[in-house]
């Protein structure tokens, strides 16, 4: 809660109409004890994780879509 207030303070602009809303997260775990998905390839092995990085961060730089 702490931090939520505190990232709200620099989001608050006076003037402007707001609406109440939540958040719950729940069951955070690690990457490698997060349940499988029944439609996905078994687990990402290096090289495609490290593909699918890569064309993470060319999206990032060139635009949403650059690269599929």
């Amino acid at each position: 809660m702490r931090w939520a207030h505190h990232l709200l303070d620099g989001m608050f602009r006076p003037g402007f109409r707001y609406k109440k809303t939540g958040v719950m997260i729940s069951e955070i775990v690690p990457e490698s004890m997060a349940p499988g998905d029944l439609f996905a390839p078994s687990g990402l092995d290096d090289r495609r994780r490290s593909l699918m990085e890569a064309v993470d961060r060319i999206n990032a730089r060139r635009g949403r879509g650059a690269v599929r």
